[in-house]
């Protein structure tokens, strides 16, 4: 069924209700979000989200992060089930487009993965493959804690922030970078997040989500200047004997397919490629690029 692109509302927040009614009733759901629940991510950020609706029902939502350094990403699209998905995700990501480019945005990316019906409209909406990111599976459940010794790893603090912010811009690309809020976030939710210090400064954190017996390793990052020298293995060595000794016997972590050095690091760890990856789509947004 097709819906008038004038049903587009901006800026837009629906009812907590509406949004988890679409959320937990449509088959046509994507998300990126690394932290929070999507209705609670939508309220702190409506100026970002863009909803249709026919009838008075809401039938389709797409939302994206707020720029930083000059980029954003689609976290969050969802469709009812009686609405086409090409001409709706169009219109929605037509009006968003226009927002962000009034904010100087100059790249948007977004994580694909079994979702066909989204990745069939991303060509048609001015999208195209930039990279695969892999997942990485590790049984904690028998193999032994690996030995790490000779630095300083402590538990993260909130007066940390402003360090760990610069070390995460100085080690990531603009698009893969965190902003304040995820920081923030992660501070109060994450399962594990640890920091590695020498001469009283910090030079890599890791991050890492989790519950019941499973977790994910959502970020490792190591200062520039330091790369090379093993201290992703310390903090990696150290998280693994800590969910250990929390009974976490499944650990999975993210990279980029072409990121070697990332890749055996992991593997030396004993991690493998689980077939779960992940297609990064991405648009350079200019005026002159026109979107159907």
């Amino acid at each position: 069924m097709k819906v008038n692109p004038a049903a587009i509302r901006e800026p837009a927040f629906a009812s907590p209700a509406r949004i988890q009614d679409l959320l937990f009733k449509s088959r046509r759901v994507a998300t990126g979000l690394h932290w929070g629940e999507p209705v609670d991510w939508l309220r702190e950020h409506p100026a970002w989200t863009r909803t249709i609706w026919r009838h008075g029902q809401l039938v389709g939502l797409l939302a994206c992060t707020p720029p930083l350094h000059g980029t954003s990403w689609l976290r969050l699209c969802a469709l009812h089930d009686d609405v086409e998905a090409l001409p709706t995700i169009c219109a929605l990501w037509r009006q968003l487009r226009a927002a962000l480019l009034r904010h100087a945005v100059r790249e948007v990316c977004l994580l694909a993965c079994r979702q066909g019906w989204l990745r069939d409209c991303l060509p048609a909406s001015g999208f195209s493959y930039s990279e695969e990111v892999v997942t990485l599976r590790r049984s904690l459940k028998h193999a032994p804690a690996p030995v790490t010794q000779g630095a300083f790893i402590r538990l993260a603090l909130n007066s940390d922030l402003d360090c760990l912010l610069a070390l995460d811009a100085a080690a990531f690309p603009a698009h893969w970078r965190m902003s304040a809020a995820e920081m923030r976030q992660a501070l109060r939710r994450a399962a594990s997040f640890t920091v590695l210090v020498e001469g009283n400064k910090i030079h890599g954190f890791q991050i890492t989500q989790g519950g019941g017996a499973n977790a994910h390793l959502a970020r490792l990052a190591v200062s520039p200047g330091r790369q090379g020298q093993g201290l992703g293995a310390l903090l990696l060595g150290n998280l693994i004997g800590r969910l250990r000794r929390r009974a976490i016997v499944d650990l999975t972590v993210n990279t980029q397919e072409h990121n070697c050095r990332s890749l055996g690091l992991y593997r030396r760890f004993g991690f493998r490629r689980n077939g779960q990856d992940y297609s990064v789509w991405s648009q350079r947004l200019a005026p002159a690029v026109m979107v159907p």
